[in-house]
């Protein structure tokens, strides 16, 4: 009996020690020409990071989980790397282009008056705010439905207020479909932030064609992905909103949102 119970023991404290073990990733993202690719969405089960400028990150993952690596960038294709190639602690990954038709869009860039395509709402009492440490794991922002066919050429916001030394919000432009996010951006808009930028008005310029088609809803996503602690607090305006967990794939509808204004032309018609 005794012998049993030592036996049980031994069993329940190395079933423990398992599920306590950390295992220690270390890695490298890069695209087709080995250059680092900043801010990708690095996730298992769970657990994620996001990527550093020079697309090296460093993640710890309890030693019972296995499940696939996802490598995620709206720039690139996502990337799946299976257990067996990063249970060794090191992985370098390279990710491939995501295309883009932006030819069209290019042409028609330099057509056309210019036209407010999203107001900032009313304002509400109170703000939208980020705070703690930045993980780029939540995205905020308007949803709305395009009134004709656009192209985008810049953003407004105001900051009312920045306690992070220097942050870097990401702005993303998605298509929503069926609660589904389709990126229409062929990147990421990056937008360096610190306290100086308190009680301002930011003027967001794209950095590359951003269309929108007559019908189609579309979601203005804006998330904190770096910055030491701090808060940054956006006015509020009474407009629909949505709030996105990145990670999880979740979503929750809100009456209210960041009050960001998108201006733009309206593209000619074919």
């Amino acid at each position: 009996m005794k012998n049993k119970l030592y036996l049980l023991f031994f069993l329940l404290a190395a079933s423990i020690f398992d599920l306590k073990a950390q295992v220690k990733i270390n890695g490298l993202v890069q695209n087709e020409e080995h250059v680092g690719i900043e801010y990708a969405t690095i996730c298992v089960d769970s657990i994620f990071t996001l990527t550093d400028k020079e697309g090296r990150f460093a993640l710890e993952i309890p030693g019972n989980i296995k499940s696939p690596m996802t490598c995620s960038h709206i720039s690139y294709k996502k990337k799946m790397i299976p257990y067996s190639q990063y249970k060794g602690g090191n992985v370098c990954v390279v990710m491939e282009d995501r295309v883009y038709d932006i030819a069209e869009a290019s042409v028609a860039a330099r057509k056309g008056k210019t036209a407010t395509i999203l107001r900032k709402g009313m304002r509400l009492p109170g703000d939208v705010a980020f705070g703690n440490a930045p993980s780029g794991k939540i995205e905020i922002g308007p949803k709305f439905k395009a009134s004709d066919n656009f192209i985008i050429d810049y953003f407004n916001l105001h900051i009312e207020e920045c306690t992070y030394e220097q942050c870097t919000l990401r702005l993303i432009v998605y298509k929503v479909v069926e609660n589904q996010f389709e990126p229409v951006s062929s990147k990421p808009i990056y937008i360096n932030l610190s306290s100086v930028n308190k009680n301002s008005d930011v003027k967001i310029m794209t950095n590359s064609p951003i269309t929108l088609q007559k019908g189609n809803e579309y979601f203005v996503g804006l998330s904190i992905v770096s910055g030491s602690q701090g808060t940054i607090h956006f006015p509020a305006a009474l407009r629909k909103g949505i709030a996105r967990n990145v990670v999880k794939g979740t979503m929750k509808n809100l009456p209210a949102t960041v009050g960001i204004a998108v201006t733009g032309r309206r593209l000619p018609a074919k």
